[in-house]
């Protein structure tokens, strides 16, 4: 039997990235590069080096990411015995920073959407009938394929999601899964949105909204927009170019984590 209170072998990936500090000259962005989890010696405190031994599981449990019990049973249940390497980086650094954005990019099949719907579906307060989160996603089939990943995640809670296909349908849950483009219309022609109280905005595969001329403008307003107050918002893309990079730092530059897992 092993005791519970030996050091594992390898260092985890909280333990790596809580050794990478903001300085307090607020001229910082956060950048982390992978994870080599055999490696505890970097000097480098705002970027740490690549992954070479799991291509994408890490070394810690949801018990030290802080996620609530019911939603590791609802994990557990869907095969998620533990997280990812993206997970844990973006639940990491979420944790760590939570006044800070989030920009990843993360390979197909690495786990990217559970890496910003778990913490989504973490911080909701179930005590509040009020929608605290919104997903952008970038067609009809990944809005039902998200919102359905949420509803087996949330088996267990009171979490509440709903998938918004058109402009005219009604809100009424926790999470908010739709288009840029519907919440474009929502927020512009309805102001059903209750903004302030957004606790994360999310878009998923960012490199595609950020490129194609609706999503873009609807995203670039609600960005430059007093409306969101302090909701985090968090990019997620399988792909991220210069431009993209660029146009994410025109927007957030000293107030946001960049991950390349």
């Amino acid at each position: 039997m092993v005791d519970k209170n030996d050091k594992k072998e390898e260092e985890s990936l909280i333990d790596q990235l809580s050794k990478v500090e903001v300085k307090e000259t607020g001229e910082d962005i956060i950048t982390v590069e992978g994870i080599e989890q055999n490696d505890t010696n970097n000097s480098n405190t705002n970027s740490v080096k690549t992954q070479t031994t799991n291509e994408f599981l890490s070394n810690d449990s949801w018990e030290d990411l802080k996620i609530k019990e019911p939603i590791i049973k609802a994990l557990h249940e869907m095969g998620f015995s533990k997280p990812s390497q993206i997970q844990t980086m973006s639940l990491s650094l979420l944790n760590k920073y939570p006044s800070k954005h989030l920009a990843a990019q993360s390979k197909n099949g690495s786990g990217k959407t559970g890496a910003f719907s778990i913490p989504l579906v973490n911080a909701i307060d179930e005590s509040k009938d009020e929608i605290q989160g919104v997903i952008l996603a970038h067609s009809r089939e990944m809005i039902t394929q998200i919102a359905g990943i949420i509803a087996k995640m949330t088996k267990y809670t009171k979490i509440t999601c709903q998938a918004i296909y058109r402009d005219k349908d009604a809100l009424n849950a926790h999470i908010i899964v739709t288009t840029a483009v519907q919440f474009g219309k929502i927020f512009y022609d309805t102001r059903k949105l209750p903004y302030e109280q957004l606790k994360m905005f999310i878009v998923d595969e960012a490199d595609y909204q950020f490129t194609n001329n609706s999503c873009r403008q609807y995203l670039e307003d609600y960005f430059k927009s007093k409306s969101r107050g302090k909701t985090q918002i968090i990019m997620f893309s399988a792909t991220f170019t210069e431009d993209n990079f660029k146009f994410i730092k025109s927007f957030f530059d000293k107030k946001i984590s960049l991950i390349t897992a």
